[in-house]
């Protein structure tokens, strides 16, 4: 990666809301563990 330091994937389907981890490998070895949350789109009232 050439000294980046992010780096974005995408899904390529829509997750439904509740929380996921995910886990990214560089050569072969556990480069980070993250939890996140989906949340569902709020209704918004006139």
């Amino acid at each position: 990666m050439n000294g980046t330091k992010v780096a974005t994937f995408a899904v390529g389907q829509k997750l439904a809301p509740g929380k996921y981890h995910v886990r990214g490998y560089w050569g072969g070895n556990i480069a980070d563990d993250r939890d996140f949350v989906v949340v569902a789109k709020s209704k918004r009232t006139k």
